[in-house]
Parts: structure tokens; sequence; C-alpha cells
């Protein structure tokens, strides 16, 4: 097994506000593929785990200013650091680049600390 999940869980967002209904599912969801993402680094699975952590920051993209926008960030930072972990214990450098930059031009609020992740010496 490789190193450890930088984070093993995500926040939850509270909230009573009207989207907060919506806001629960789009976190299930993300959830969901989350924990497949933990399943795949655990079995070594690098690659496929690295794909799953970014998909599991889709659902949770919203703007910045909207309720529980701070907790929604950081869950996708969670998201982003962990992908770029397994990308780059998959020896797949490249791809993981690639599909973080992406990450960085929808991700406004978090595009800062992507670029941090990319800065970071490759091991």
């Amino acid at each position: 097994m490789g190193p450890p999940l930088l984070e093993e869980r995500l926040g939850y967002p509270t909230g009573t506000d009207a989207d907060a209904s919506e806001r629960a599912a789009r976190q299930e969801a993300s959830e969901r593929v989350y924990e497949q993402a933990v399943a795949a680094y655990e079995s070594g699975d690098y690659a496929s785990a690295a794909r799953d952590f970014l998909r599991a920051s889709e659902p949770l993209l919203q703007e910045e200013g909207a309720p529980a926008w701070d907790v929604m960030a950081y869950n996708r930072r969670v998201c982003y650091a962990n992908a770029w972990s397994a990308w780059r214990q998959a020896g797949d450098v490249e791809q993981g680049r690639a599909a973080l930059e992406a990450a960085r031009g929808r991700d406004p609020v978090n595009a800062s600390r992507i670029q941090e992740l990319l800065g970071a010496p490759a091991e």
C-alpha cells in the first residue's frame, strides 16, 4: 500500500437555507465517488483512485459566497490533493497535471491551491 491519503473524510456542509437539501444531495453524490476512490487507493489502483478523487470534486463546485461555499471549497481541495497524490503514486504525473490544470480553470476559488500542488516537486 502507498502513502496514506492526505485526508480521509470530507467535511459536511450544514445549513437551513433553501439550497440545503440540494447541497446535501451533491455532497452525498461526491461521498459515494470519494469512497470508491479511497477503496481504489487502498488496493493500489492509483490511476483509478486519481480519476475518482477528481470526479468526487465535481458535484461540490459552487461559487464563492454561496451557503457553505467554504466547506465545499475545502472538500474540493481534499479531492484535488488526494488525486495528485494518487497520480504521483501511479507514475502518471503528466495526466494528473493536465487534469488538475483543467480543474484549476473550473474552480477559481481553489486555483491558487491547485497551483501550489502542481508546483510541488515530483518524487
